[in-house]
Formats: structure tokens, C-alpha cells, sequence
């Protein structure tokens, strides 16, 4: 720790206002320490813990939390009303110390729907959650903290409340703890799917009857895969899929004993101050296996129709979410095609200037699900996705991400995931079904994303 971070003034004028506030009101407050620190092997803490743990990572901004001194659940049709609500409650009682470049941030995320999962594997992934983590790391770019937040309570002692803030430890002090654990590779795997293909098949039939009945306007069916294996590292598979996917989002959840995971190419959006990005996918194209057919494959996908409305039904929803929070919106008139490995998406980068104070909360509760996730009209997807989809989604398409205390911060779509249980590995991808979709195409498109992160897996 540097000295700087340990400011005795600082720190003590923050306890001080902690324990007299507690005291007055009976409510426990949080004292958050914040100093600067080499980034080091950060993520090492993630294989070091079995507590609670989180981590997000877009190219230069990343973040690992461990622990959780408070927690934030909700579900209904109010979750995201209620998260913004209990975050802004949340921060108001964490009092600052320290001299680090950033402060706390809560992370966490939500379900793709409001309810309550049903199936036993998501067991501590409940339809909104939030932890503020009692060691963070953050680092932006070039900068880096760590900040470490304590419960304070009305009976808690000055002198033992110092010692557990200063007692973050330093990352990067034991590498090889990063690499223990059990690889599933050499390793006898069994591979199904949790439902035959036929039968995603009759599934995608059935979307395309309610589109050409005018019912809906597209709608993303999703299926599930299971992988059993004696042992899966979870942190040997993030470091596999930010070696696979280096653009994309990397996310981490560890609730109780399972983990969710993955790397996603959609980023929902970002809010810094009054600056929006978030950014319309849609529209894919397995990549070619030479120069010539990479070519011919991407020409395919910007001149195919089909593709094309699919991309522009996301758009369309993009900016009808964003343009009443926003005075204005920078919206490219044609997709730019961003190739991952073994798959090209069409993608169209959005831009705004926030109109009025609005928390990252309230921009993610505007946009999803877009889509790309869910279908057109929203309403009407989501309700069939319900009633004949077949699958307990979880956190499989949800926003994930974080909250800084000026109600700033960045979520993803958790896609491109697998949902990690005592040696079993559960991965989801779905495909946006049109008025043009083939069932048989649809089905292999799955595929093509589902050996996004199943490579990776086996390869570890």
C-alpha cells in the first residue's frame, strides 16, 4: 500500500463520520479506502477466494471484486426501478477515504427476465444482483486502484475498523495459485444438448408462424447445451476467452459455488458524466477458412436482405430507447462489419449526450431486452420467448456490469456465456428468427456461436 492511501486524516475523518452517522440514525454505514497500486495478476484473488467475486474487463477498463460487505436483490417488473433506487441509497451511506484515482463501484446484474429461476443450476443468481465488494481493483487505462470497504455499525470498534481497511492484500502475490485447479482437458467429456435439435427446430417453425401472421416482427429463440466433465477451471476459461475474444467484454460471476461466465462482443451501454455508447448487434456470418472466402462470406452478409432487416430492427429499438434521454444521438446510416473468431456480426456504434440526470440503471431498464436478445415488438417477444421457448434463461442474456457512485458505468449482454456448476459447464446462444429464416440455418448458427466459448473450454 502507498502512504498516500493510507492517509490517517483522511481515513479517520471518514470513520468518524461513518460511526457518528450510524450512531444517530441506528443505520450501519461503509468506509470505502482508495489507493493507487500496480495492476499486477489481479485476477490470481479470483482462483485465491471462494467468497463472492466479480470481474469485467473491456480492452483498457477493468475491474475484480471479492467479497460483499452489502447486497442489493429485487425482482418484478420494478427491478431496475428498485436497483437504481437502492444503489443511490447504497451510496449515500459509504463514506470516502483514501486518495486513489477511483471509488466504490456495485456490481452485479440481472436475468434476462423479471422472475425467479426455476431451475436449480442458477441458485444464487436471483433476477437482480448487486454486491458492493469488500476489496475492488479498477483500473482505466494507464491508472489503477484498489478500494476496500468495511461495514460500520453503531458498536463497531475505531482501532479494529482501521486495521480491516488497511488489510487489503497486494495482487499479483501468488501466481501460481492462478494456475491451480483441475483442467477438463484430457479428461473424459460428454456432450448434449438439453433439448434434441429437432426440436429447437419445431421451435424456430413455430416463431416464423407467428411472424407471418403479423404477429411479431422477429424473435431471438435460444437453446442450451451441456458439457460434463471431472474438473473445468473456471479462471483458466476467462483467460481463454479474453485470449479468443480480446475485444469483447469479458465477465465474471461467482455467487455460492457457481460461476457465470463469458465474453460478449454486445456492449449494452456505458455512461461517463453525460456521454452514452452502446451499440446495435445483429446480423452474423461464420468467418471463411481463406482469404478468398473470408471476403466472399463478409460480402454475403452486408448484401443479404435478410441480415440487413434483422441489424436494422435492433437500431431502430437502440434509438427509440436512447432519444428521450438523450439531446442527441450519432447513429451511423450503414453497419460496419467487426469479425470475432469463427464469426463476423454486423454492428452500428451508437453515440449520445445523456439530456437529462439519469443513472446507467435507467438507460439499461430503456434498452432491454434489445432485439438482438429478445425480439420485436419487445413486449410481444418476451411473452412468447415465455410461453414457448422452453428454456430457463437465467442470467443468459442479461445486462451485467457495474455502478460507480455518480450513477455512471457499463454493462454488457451476458452472451457468448457458460454457466459453471459442480463439473458441469452449461452454454446458451440463440438466433434472431425474421420472416426470411430458415430453421436449418438458424440451427447452425447456434452452433457457430456456441463453439465461441465451447473451444476454448476444451482446450484448457
Amino acid at each position: 500500500m502507498t502512504e498516500a492511501g493510507r492517509d490517517p486524516v483522511c481515513l479517520e475523518a471518514a470513520l468518524s463520520r461513518a460511526l457518528a452517522r450510524a450512531r444517530s440514525t441506528g443505520v450501519d454505514q461503509f468506509v470505502s479506502l482508495s489507493h493507487n497500486l500496480g495492476w499486477g495478476e489481479v485476477e490470481s484473488v479470483l482462483a485465491a477466494e471462494s467468497r463472492d467475486a466479480f470481474a469485467f474487463q473491456h480492452r483498457a477498463h477493468a475491474l475484480v471484486g471479492i467479497g460483499a460487505v452489502a447486497e442489493i436483490e429485487a425482482h418484478g417488473p420494478e427491478r431496475f426501478a428498485a436497483c437504481t433506487r437502492d444503489t443511490n441509497r447504497l451510496f449515500d451511506r459509504v463514506h470516502r477515504a483514501g486518495e486513489g484515482d477511483f471509488g466504490p463501484r456495485i456490481v452485479g446484474g440481472f436475468a434476462f427476465g423479471d422472475s425467479p429461476s426455476t431451475d436449480q443450476a442458477w441458485t444464487g443468481f436471483p433476477p437482480a444482483r448487486f454486491v458492493l465488494p469488500e476489496t475492488l481493483y479498477v483500473r482505466e487505462g494507464e491508472r489503477s486502484s484498489v478500494v476496500v470497504s468495511r461495514r460500520i455499525s453503531p458498536a463497531t470498534d475505531r482501532a479494529e475498523a482501521i486495521r480491516a481497511l488497511r488489510a487489503a492484500p497486494e495482487p499479483g502475490f501468488a501466481e501460481s495459485v492462478a494456475r491451480a485447479g483441475e483442467s477438463c482437458s484430457g479428461s473424459e467429456i460428454r456432450i448434449r444438448s438439453s433439448r434434441p435439435p429437432a426440436d429447437y427446430l419445431e421451435r424456430v417453425r413455430a416463431a416464423l408462424e407467428e411472424i407471418r401472421g403479423g404477429d411479431l416482427e422477429k424473435v431471438v429463440v435460444a437453446r442450451r447445451v451441456d458439457l460434463e466433465a471431472a474438473g473445468i477451471d473456471s479462471l483458466r476459461l476467462l483467460r481463454a476467452l479474453r485470449h479468443a475474444h480480446p475485444s469483447c467484454s469479458a465477465y465474471f460471476i461467482r455467487s455460492r459455488e457457481t460461476v457465470f461466465l463469458g465474453s460478449s462482443p454486445e456492449r449494452l451501454v456505458r455512461l461517463e458524466g453525460r456521454r452514452v455508447l452502446s451499440a446495435a448487434i445483429a446480423g452474423s456470418a461464420p468467418r471463411g477458412r481463406s482469404p478468398e472466402e473470408e471476403a466472399r462470406r463478409r460480402m454475403e452478409l452486408v448484401e443479404s436482405k435478410k441480415e440487413q432487416a434483422e441489424h436494422a430492427i435492433v437500431v431502430r429499438h437502440v434509438q427509440a430507447a436512447l432519444e428521450p434521454l438523450c439531446e442527441r444521438l450519432e447513429i451511423p446510416e450503414a453497419p460496419r462489419l467487426r469479425s470475432l473468431e469463427g464469426i463476423t456480426h454486423l454492428e452500428t456504434p451508437i453515440r449520445g449526450a445523456l439530456r437529462k440526470d439519469a443513472s446507467v440503471i435507467g438507460l439499461v431498464a430503456a434498452l432491454h431486452p434489445t432485439p438482438a436478445v429478445g425480439g420485436s415488438p419487445r413486449a410481444g417477444a418476451v411473452s412468447w420467448l415465455a410461453a414457448c421457448e422452453g428454456l430457463d434463461r437465467g442470467w443468459y442474456a442479461g445486462p451485467v456490469g457495474f455502478v460507480d457512485s455518480q450513477g455512471g458505468g457499463e454493462f454488457c449482454v451476458a452472451l457468448r456465456c457458460a454457466l459453471l456448476t459442480k463439473g458441469r459447464a452449461h452454454l446458451f446462444a440463440g438466433a434472431g428468427v425474421v420472416t426470411d429464416s430458415v430453421p436449418e440455418r438458424e440451427l447452425a448458427e447456434t452452433r457457430l456461436k456456441l463453439n465461441t466459448v465451447l473451444l476454448p473450454l476444451l482446450e484448457i
